[in-house]
């Protein structure tokens, strides 16, 4: 799966390609198109995974294309807009999706809410019934198995969390993503407040516990708590709700992010208006959208390739990821862009190679702010270096979204080489 490459750049130098996202290459991972290697193009249990992964797209795509973002499926089957069949087969490959691996777990946090079937629902199709009743419990059953599962909450998207810079040793809030479910969950009848309160009870001076504490407001909202209820379960459990608040920072003391929040945080988000139809295409759908993207990096790889002293540094190789490439970036966002240091490079030069990046990597929109790869010799295969005193720039092992949801552009030999020694292994 080769992206496109213009003409200009293929007479220039054959040897730079645009590969798409292995995420999307690994539903077709024995495609002769494919840069992954053998072993991993003839692993039985990944094509199985990828097998059951395209069943579900597909019967997914069956009905979400008929159905507009806020409608619920109850409404949709029954207006007619899609078929007992066709859902029947959504909630059974979703179900089978679930059970292949336990780590597909986390999928639920992704699912669209209107999916899941009410509690109430009456249907006469026994065919029907049986299929979501099975996806129903299983869904539930991985959203309890999440509720032990911690994430790092976002970074830095209400003022809230002091950045890197300022944060120093203290280490960022974990959360329990599955807890921010509960509001829907209630409303589908899957939950009762009884059962949020026993959660909370249940749990005292836990990561859950304040994760929970963090919908209680959107139940009142909802209308599933009245605020006397809430201000009575704020006094029984001691919370806090309002630990949660824009840090103060001297002024002298703002960082750029942080003046750029400020600065803009009211503003709206501006998008491509093609965006929203076309974030979940596949990537050559949308590869127009960041073309001016593509072509910036690919002259940047060329540099590379001409540059001796640079290339004693990296690989020839830069990822392209962030919003820009998934197609909900802000139109003025920043491009997001990772290279690969060679595992001969030492430390100690990293200076002199950041110096060299800005100067490579110079648009506006990149600035010389690149995500640093450091890679080392681990015998027959290639392992991402773990540093203690990390930044901003400077990625490790557990960057794999970088890897694996961004686009690869660069020199041929290099990026097949990195994909067999390197992205692999990470299997």
């Amino acid at each position: 799966m080769e992206g496109k490459i213009s003409s200009n750049t293929q007479e220039k130098n054959p040897k730079v390609v645009v590969v798409p996202p292995a995420v999307e290459t690994l539903l077709e991972i024995d495609s002769k198109e494919s840069y992954w290697p053998e072993d991993v193009k003839n692993n039985e249990s990944l094509k199985k995974e990828a097998e059951a992964r395209k069943k579900a797209l597909e019967s997914m795509d069956k009905i979400t294309k008929n159905i507009p973002a806020d409608l619920e499926i109850a409404e949709a089957l029954g207006s007619g807009v899609i078929n007992t069949e066709d859902l029947s087969e959504v909630y059974r490959s979703l179900t089978e999706l679930f059970q292949s691996d336990p780590l597909n777990s986390r999928l639920i946090l992704y699912l669209p809410f209107e999916l899941l079937p009410p509690t109430n629902w009456s249907l006469q199709r026994p065919e029907l019934m049986v299929a979501a009743e099975n996806f129903t419990k299983m869904y539930v059953q991985k959203w309890q198995e999440l509720l032990s599962v911690g994430d790092v909450r976002e970074n830095f998207s209400e003022g809230d969390v002091l950045e890197l810079e300022l944060r120093g040793e203290e280490e960022l809030e974990r959360v329990v993503k599955a807890a921010h479910l509960i509001p829907k969950l209630v409303e589908k009848g899957l939950l009762s407040v009884q059962d949020v309160l026993a959660l909370i009870e249940n749990n005292p001076d836990t990561m859950l516990e304040g994760s929970v504490i963090d919908v209680l407001p959107v139940l009142v909202d909802m209308g599933f708590m009245t605020q006397d209820e809430l201000d009575q379960a704020i006094e029984s459990y001691d919370v806090d709700l309002n630990y949660r608040k824009p840090k103060v920072v001297p002024e002298y003391k703002v960082t750029e992010n942080r003046a750029k929040w400020l600065q803009d945080k009211d503003l709206p988000v501006t998008m491509n208006q093609n965006s929203a139809e076309l974030i979940d295409k596949p990537f050559e759908d949308r590869e127009w959208l960041i073309q001016d993207d593509v072509e910036e990096i690919q002259r940047a790889v060329e540099s590379i390739q001409s540059n001796s002293e640079l290339s004693r540094f990296i690989y020839p190789v830069s990822i392209l990821f962030g919003s820009r490439i998934k197609g909900y970036g802000d139109i003025d966002a920043d491009i997001d862009i990772a290279i690969f240091v060679r595992p001969e490079v030492k430390f100690g030069e990293r200076n002199k190679l950041k110096e060299m990046l800005s100067q490579t990597f110079s648009h506006d929109k990149i600035k010389g702010k690149v995500v640093e790869f450091w890679i080392e010799n681990m015998g027959e295969k290639f392992g991402i270096f773990d540093f203690e005193d990390s930044d901003s720039t400077l990625a490790d092992s557990s960057w794999a979204h970088v890897l694996f949801e961004g686009s690869w552009i660069g020199d041929e030999i290099a990026i097949k080489e990195l994909y067999k020694k390197l992205l692999s292994e990470l299997f």
